[in-house]
Order: structure tokens, then sequence, then C-alpha cells
């Protein structure tokens, strides 16, 4: 494995494409998919750093990494939303902050209409949270380090992806009752996101064969794969996590982008930038109705990466990095495990 890496650049990319989708959602009312895409691949990253977290670290240690990298910057970015932006929104609202305690998104006014929202992206917390909790109980009881199991693992996972999407079986629909879905998730995303989290664990456990293999044309054929597969309803979920990540992880590992390959290197605003990303656009939506929708993108992400700056040197660095210096200190890599 190379120890320059593009990790921090990859976060930052894949924070950025989160932000401009939503801005385009904002202010077109549309849905856009490659947001989405771009979750895909925060897991996939995920999965590669938090496995060797949990294979190296006492089980009290792990955990306490673990909530000091989401909690404190989640929490703040809550209670921040709900103050600031909140009374933007609905004065007299109850934006439920109880939800902070299960890692929960705030709650919408309207369901039914997004410029209600107060935190779209916090959704995708949770998911995560329960990612890192599995993994740590594997861990304590030994199963992970066996690393066929991972694999049969994303295997099955992948075979649920698919058999969520069978028409006949309308699985896909279901939606779960308020409080299951904030204590384990809905069915279909919990698969999906567990899915790319495993697939990044078993590359990782298989990464020397795995990255020496990666390669332009490696990427290519992936991307072509994921093309191909877009209207293939049923398996598209699972080509979308394989070609992913192939493609990320060879520019992950493979790729020397130069000067560029130290941008977000050092420190990481990425985590920040996400949180604050929808939050700083609704209220650029509320302020500026005439705003169009590139304007609304060529605002709203320099402003979200300034939030993720201020989140990071002023809460996410003092709460945590000095407990998770390593051996590399100026690594993203190791300071992320």
């Amino acid at each position: 494995m190379r120890d320059k890496n593009n990790i921090g650049l990859l976060r930052l990319s894949l924070a950025s494409i989160v932000i401009v989708g939503h801005a385009i959602e904002i202010a077109s009312g549309e849905a856009v998919l490659f947001g989405r895409w771009a979750v895909t691949g925060f897991f996939l990253i995920s999965g590669y750093l938090i496995t060797e977290s949990a294979l190296t670290s006492p089980p009290a240690q792990y955990a306490l990494k673990r909530f000091l990298r989401i909690f404190p910057a989640y929490c703040a970015a809550y209670l921040l939303s709900a103050l600031a932006i909140g009374p933007l929104l609905a004065p007299t609202f109850d934006w439920q902050f109880w939800r902070i305690a299960m890692l929960a998104a705030p709650p919408s006014v309207d369901p039914n209409d997004i410029h209600t929202s107060l935190n779209m992206s916090m959704w995708t917390i949770s998911y995560e949270a329960r990612c890192y909790l599995i993994l740590g109980v594997l861990a304590h009881f030994g199963l992970l380090h066996r690393p066929k199991a991972m694999l049969v693992s994303a295997s099955i996972l992948a075979l649920a992806s698919v058999a969520m999407l069978i028409p006949k079986w309308d699985i896909y629909r279901y939606r779960a009752p308020l409080l299951i879905d904030l204590a384990v998730g809905q069915p279909r995303d919990t698969i999906d996101l567990c899915l790319a989290f495993a697939v990044g664990s078993t590359v990782y456990f298989y990464r020397d064969r795995v990255l020496p293999r990666l390669s332009k044309t490696t990427a290519a054929a992936a991307l072509a794969a994921g093309l191909i597969a877009f209207r293939i309803e049923t398996i598209f979920p699972v080509i979308l996590v394989l070609a992913a990540a192939a493609v990320l992880f060879w520019i992950a590992f493979r790729c020397d982008f130069g000067i560029v390959q130290k941008i977000n290197d050092r420190f990481d605003i990425s985590y920040g930038a996400y949180l604050y990303g929808w939050p700083i656009g609704i209220a650029l939506y509320i302020l500026i109705p005439t705003i169009s929708i590139w304007q609304l993108v060529l605002l709203n992400l320099p402003l979200a990466w300034a939030a993720g700056a201020f989140s990071w040197f002023a809460l996410e660095r003092p709460t945590r990095y000095r407990r998770l210096q390593t051996r590399r200190p100026n690594a993203l890599l190791t300071k992320l495990r």
C-alpha cells in the first residue's frame, strides 16, 4: 500500500458531490441521483478505513474513536441547524432534539416538501454508526479476523439487495415505522449501505491482491459496467457498489495527482462540509428567493467548505486529534483509522 494516498481528496470530492446534488434539489425541487451515489462512495471508504481500526484497537479505544469521529460534530450541526436555520423554516416547530441520541436526522416540517427539511444530509449518520457497531462487535468476538467471512457477508448482502428490487416481491417499497427506522433504519437503505461498507472492508482484507491489480483499464471497465447496468433496476445497486469500489480505490491508491494530492490530506473538512451543506443551501434559498440553480451551487459549495473547516479546527480536531495520533500523523489514512 502506498504511504501517500488520495483518501482525503476523495472524501472532500464526495462531500462536494453531495452538496452540489442537494443544491440542485433545493433550487429545482427535483431529486438527483449522483448525491446518493457519492454516499455509497463514502461507505466504501469508511469500510476500508474502519476495518483496520477495529482490527488494531482494543474495544474501548475503538468505541471512543468512533464516538469522537461522528458524534460531537453531528450534535453541533444538529443544534446549530435547528437554532440558526430552524426559525427561517418554522419559528415554533418542534425539532425533536431527542433524535440526537439516536443520531437521526431532524424532522421535516412537511415530509412532502424538501424545502421544509432542516438537514437531509444527516439521514446517513445513524447508518454509518450502525456499521461501526457491527464491525466492533465482530472484532470483539474474534469474527473479524476471517477475511472469507467478510467476503461471504458482502455476497449475502448483494443477493439481498437484488432480492429487495424484484418487482413482484415489492419489498423495496416497504417503509418501516418511525421508531424502527430510527433504531435500525429502512430495509433497503440498510442493506445497500451495509453492502458498500462490507465491500470496502473486504477490499481491506484482500488489499495486497486487489489494489495492485487496479488500473485505468479496470476502472474504465467498471465505469462502463455501471453505465450499462444503470437501467437494470434489480442489479444496479450491486453493480454500482462494485464499480465504485474499483474506481475509487484505484483513485485512492494508484493515482498520483502531485500537489493536488495534498488537498484535505493533513486535515479533514469533508465531514463538516457534508453536515452543513444542506442547511446552508436551504438558508440561501430562503434568503435569496430568486437564486438560480448554479448560483446556489456556487455559493453553497465554498460556504459548506468553510463550515467544514470551522467544524474541523474548532471541534473535531480538538476532541479527537491528539487522542488518535499515530506513527504517521501526516497521513489522513492513519488519522481516520
